[in-house]
């Protein structure tokens, strides 16, 4: 797929390209930037794990179960405009700068975060910190694909998925320590140690780097992408039982046209924050769909299998952070393991339709779960997908750095987070507004059967099934009830997800089948 490699560039940007003079560095100054890319690495990722395992805790303490999955959706969101808006800054600018503010964003939010009084302020504070995570993700990636060159880029960034994969087994330990032995806010204040020392060695090992481009930001394009994906995403995760309405229609008349207009500005804009242009790049579409549904097989576990292990299965937030202990070990072992495996006797296409095998296989053993579900048939499924993901995240992000020219590679690597995060926002909300109205509905239809009206009065809000206080009033029948009244709705949920992430398998099939194509065209030139 290397002859799809747009460069529109000549030959003296290259040569002036500060990500090309950067390769030239010392050994040392290159250790200390990867080191400093690999701990913001870590930083975000272990902010995303703890989150699952902490949400069930804040929401009996803060309220607001019926906007439990905006606790999630707002990061993502921020995170979806912040990605590639820094993506094209480090572009225009210098990586160096653009990763310190983004860590400086990051940090900022999370104190924030840890002072929340309420649901609305947690929402409020966990969108500026998306806004920092997304970009401090992205721009990790970044440093890498400015550092190495191609060919090593595959394996270097499989070691970064270790990281990754070591930050998420130790998040959810983490974060049910820290709420249950301190305070849930403690979950976002260890952001700080740890994200100075990631700025600090970032900027020792990148050093000053000279401005690439010249221009001006797209803002409107910044603007119009959020309000658009904003308008749509309240369409899409409203959790109530009300019919579509006026003002869901007004919203997905305001989101549609925001994305036309911000469609219409990147084609025309002279540093648009997506170039079109990319998008005629075969393996760059494909890749960036497929990481849409990577994104959803991956946060949509994340926000929900915590809570039902909580909620259901009723074990502590530490336990509960232990069931999503094997995706992330079995993530590590094949990105950083596997992949260097196999990477020479497979074909990156082929390994990534590996990878969506796995999490199809994981995904349909998860729609199957009920009240009744061991916790090993949880550990087993984790473990599939930690192993799919594991295949399938770097040969996305390979795939798409080495299909552009390096004067997009920091726009490039953001879309790849653009898209992955976008799938997260989309099943997250999705799944939230499913899982909030089935409860919603299934609890109506109990308050008209006599023999649990009275039960039916005293939850007056799903939020009422997490709170220990409440459960307590009924008998051992009766909460048992309640639990499979809940366990249902995972269930429903988890089924959707399973259609989505197999949408993704035969796409990656088709890719494979397409890259086949192109392999045979190119020995027909050349013979």
């Amino acid at each position: 797929m290397g002859s799809e490699r747009v460069d529109t560039t000549d030959q003296s940007d290259k040569i002036n390209s500060p990500v090309e003079t950067e390769c030239g560095r010392s050994r040392l100054r290159t250790n200390l930037a990867v080191l400093g890319a690999a701990i913001g690495t870590f930083l975000a990722a272990l902010d995303i794990t703890i989150m699952g395992t902490a949400m069930p805790t804040i929401i009996s303490i803060l309220g607001g179960f019926e906007i439990y999955s905006w606790a999630f959706t707002s990061y993502f969101l921020a995170s979806i405009v912040s990605t590639p808006i820094f993506g094209k800054l480090a572009d225009m600018y210098s990586i160096r700068k653009i990763f310190l503010a983004s860590v400086w964003v990051f940090i900022g939010a999370s104190v924030l975060c840890g002072m929340s009084q309420n649901m609305y302020q947690l929402i409020a504070f966990r969108g500026l910190q998306g806004a920092g995570g997304g970009a401090l993700i992205a721009l990790c990636l970044t440093v890498i694909g400015a550092i190495y060159p191609p060919e090593k880029i595959g394996r270097m960034l499989g070691i970064m998925a270790a990281v990754w994969a070591l930050a998420a087994v130790m998040g959810p330990i983490i974060g049910g320590l820290l709420v249950e032995k301190i305070s849930w806010r403690w979950i976002f204040y260890i952001n700080l140690p740890s994200g100075l020392v990631a700025a600090a060695l970032v900027a020792a090992g990148l050093g000053k780097v000279r401005n690439r481009q010249h221009g001006k930001p797209d803002y409107i394009g910044g603007v119009t992408l959020l309000c658009g994906v904003l308008a749509l995403l309240l369409v899409a995760g409203q959790g109530e039982t009300r019919p579509f309405s006026p003002l869901d229609a007004c919203l997905l008349v305001i989101g549609v046209f925001c994305i036309v207009v911000f469609i219409w500005n990147e084609s025309r804009t002279e540093e648009p924050i997506l170039p079109l242009s990319l998008f005629r790049i075969k393996t760059f579409s494909m890749c960036n769909a497929l990481g849409f549904f990577a994104g959803a097989a991956t946060f949509s576990v994340s926000a929900y299998l915590p809570l039902f292990y909580q909620t259901v299965i009723k074990s502590s937030a530490l336990r509960a952070g232990a069931v999503l202990m094997p995706l992330s070990i079995f993530w590590g072992v094949a990105s950083a393991g596997g992949v260097n495996l196999l990477l020479g006797r497979v074909s990156h296409h082929k390994l990534l339709a590996l990878g969506f095998g796995f999490m199809v296989s994981a995904y349909a053993i998860l729609s199957q779960i009920d009240a009744g579900t061991s916790a090993w048939v949880l550990y087993l499924s984790t473990s599939i997908l930690g192993i799919g993901l594991g295949f399938a995240a770097p040969m996305i992000l390979t795939l798409i750095q080495t299909s552009v020219s390096k004067r997009n590679l920091g726009v490039a690597t953001s879309s790849a987070m653009f898209f992955r995060q976008l799938g997260g926002a989309v099943i997250i909300s999705s799944l939230g507004g499913v899982m909030s109205r089935g409860l919603t509905k299934r609890l109506a239809a109990l308050g008209k059967d006599p023999a649990y009206r009275e039960v039916a009065q005293a939850i007056t809000n799903p939020r009422d099934l997490i709170r220990p206080e409440v459960m307590e009033r009924f008998p051992t029948e009766t909460v048992d009830m309640l639990k499979g009244m809940f366990a249902e709705s995972f269930t429903s949920i988890f089924r959707i997800a399973l259609i989505i992430v197999g949408i993704g398998l035969v796409l990656s099939i088709i890719f494979v089948s397409m890259s086949r194509k192109t392999d045979s065209e190119n020995e027909g030139r050349q013979g």
